[in-house]
């Protein structure tokens, strides 16, 4: 009995050695998954943090686009209501604009006059000069 006893203990013995062995490799194993999840909360964490910088920059560049087209709005209604304005003038404008247009193409014609005579004076005085070298 007390060899049958010796034997249970060392097979005993044997299994806790096994136990053991496989405790501490799984602690190992355990702890290289904690390495891991840490890695990967940090990494996690990284990511939310970027994610909340472009949310940030999106919402503020949507808001800058926003105002500006508040501002084109505003400038459009301006533009609109000068258009409105000028169409309202435009019949006595084209008046004036013929007013303009004649007294421009009068000034035209007394340039032209003015160069034509003075050409003319060129020419005779070139006329005169050639034959006094000659």
């Amino acid at each position: 009995a007390k060899a049958q006893v010796q034997a249970m203990q060392s097979q005993l013995a044997g299994v806790k050695k096994e136990a053991d062995k496989r405790v501490s490799h799984l602690a190992v194993s355990l702890t290289e998954l904690r390495k891991r999840l840490a890695l990967a909360e940090e990494a996690a964490h990284d990511v939310t943090v970027q994610l909340a910088s472009a949310n940030h920059k999106l919402a503020s560049q949507n808001e800058e686009k926003q105002s500006q087209v508040v501002q084109l709005r505003m400038e459009l209604e301006r533009v609109k209501g000068k258009l409105a304005s000028a169409l309202k003038l435009a019949p006595a404008a084209d008046e004036d604009n013929e007013v303009a247009a004649d007294k421009v193409g009068d000034m035209a014609a007394d340039v032209d006059d003015e160069v034509a005579s003075d050409f003319l004076v060129m020419s005779l005085q070139v006329a005169e000069l050639t034959e006094a070298a000659e």
